[in-house]
């Protein structure tokens, strides 16, 4: 029986006035539909009287009621409520899949829902019923709420496995309602309901956990099975859109952490191979590796590091759209950016080794290559992994200079390798 991870029941009015992602402070629901929540009331009640939207037999509302509003107003150009109504013009060509029924929803919203919990029990030391949300006891000191937070933490768990267990293990069910939900989230944003999309986009990074979950399979092979996608980019600013081909939770993504994380995965696999042949052979990657590397960097608080490798950064045909003054600028300030990352990361790794004198040894450097190396020959008595060598050796042959003017005619120039 689950308690916690159960989605919220609601009715007309407080779905009307759920706050959407992404937004200024009280864009209410309603607003993405109507200037007055009286309208959105009156609609809403317009499509159960035309049997155009079912009404459950409690008479409550989930929040995914919301992304069907748009389906409905695409077909009916005018709604009679009362003496008149007229929808809203620009809804756009929509249609709301049917295979995203309230069996997708509830676990989706079920397991936000849980967590929203854990967190209101991490702010607030009080003790409440799970079930009707009452509010049963104070918390008056830090030991108690303590023992409560974990109490609820694992009930929490518990539920979620529950949640996970109960789902089909059928990877085809998963495929097709996956792929229903991202173009659910295209749509949205395609027909100008963009807030909406953005909530739907997170609703698709639950349902894809939950997927990976499930089926015991990573968020890269979560990402071949659901397929390919497309999505528009400009190279240079004004010009034509160019459709380059991504994986469809990617593309269906708003989130720039997770697109940052999987377009690292895609570029690290594109240039494995020409990694591999010039890396020593402890260091070479194979496909398992790139995924776990991207999602160590994760785990270790460095999600900055995706964000800088990702693909459109070094695409060579932006660099060709650009001067040789801008390819020098642009190429330099990224180097700067990945040995500012790598100083912090440095650090991370050095703490999780846990050796205060190695820290010390480590930190004592004056500079990132000496730093560097004094991480890499690891503490005393430790064999590494790694030649320091060779990494000095190719920092030294592959050294980044900064741009150089010329006094003699004033032209600037540089030795980027």
């Amino acid at each position: 029986m689950l308690s916690y991870c159960v989605a919220e029941r609601m009715s007309l009015s407080e779905l009307a006035r759920v706050d959407l992602p992404g937004a200024e402070h009280n864009f209410c629901i309603y607003r993405d539909f109507f200037r007055t929540e009286a309208d959105f009331l009156n609609c809403v009640r317009a499509f159960h009287l035309s049997g155009q939207l079912p009404m459950r037999s409690d008479e409550t509302y989930r929040l995914s009621d919301a992304y069907r509003l748009p389906s409905l107003m695409a077909g009916a150009t005018r709604v009679q409520i009362g003496k008149s109504f007229s929808a809203p013009p620009g809804n756009g060509l929509y249609f709301f899949p049917s295979e995203l029924d309230d069996a997708w929803w509830e676990p989706v919203l079920g397991l936000l829902a849980g967590r929203a919990a854990f967190r209101r029990t991490c702010r607030e030391p009080a003790v409440r019923d799970p079930a009707t949300d009452r509010l049963l006891r104070t918390l008056p000191t830090k030991d108690e709420h303590d023992a409560e937070i974990e109490k609820v933490r694992t009930a929490i768990l518990g539920e979620e496995r529950q949640l996970v267990e109960s789902l089909p293990s059928d990877s085809e069910w998963w495929r097709i309602r996956l792929q229903a939900h991202a173009t659910l989230v295209k749509q949205l944003r395609e027909a100008g309901r963009v807030k909406l999309g953005r909530l739907c986009a997170h609703h698709l990074d639950v349902a894809s956990l939950l997927a990976e979950r499930r089926l015991g399979i990573s968020r890269r092979c979560l990402r071949v099975l659901v397929g390919i996608g497309s999505r528009s980019i400009r190279p240079v600013v004004g010009s034509p859109p160019i459709e380059e081909e991504e994986f469809l939770l990617t593309e269906a993504s708003y989130s720039p952490a997770t697109r940052a994380h999987d377009r690292a995965i895609d570029a690290l696999e594109r240039t494995s191979s020409s990694y591999n042949a010039a890396a020593i052979p402890e260091l070479r990657l194979d496909q398992s590796d790139v995924e776990d590397f991207v999602s160590h960097m994760h785990d270790a608080g460095l999600d900055d590091w995706t964000t800088q490798l990702v693909a459109e950064m070094w695409d060579i045909d932006q660099l060709l759209e650009m001067s040789e003054s801008q390819r020098i600028s642009m190429v330099y300030s990224r180097v700067r950016v990945l040995c500012t990352l790598l100083e912090e990361a440095l650090r991370s790794f050095v703490e999780i080794i846990g050796d205060d004198a190695f820290t010390k040894s480590v930190e004592s450097q004056g500079v990132l290559s000496r730093r560097l190396g004094a991480f890499l020959k690891g503490p005393p008595g430790k064999v590494s992994p790694v030649a320091p060598g060779d990494v000095v050796a190719l920092n030294d042959e592959w050294r980044v200079k900064p741009p150089v003017t010329s006094v003699a005619n004033g032209s600037t120039s540089a030795n980027v390798r």
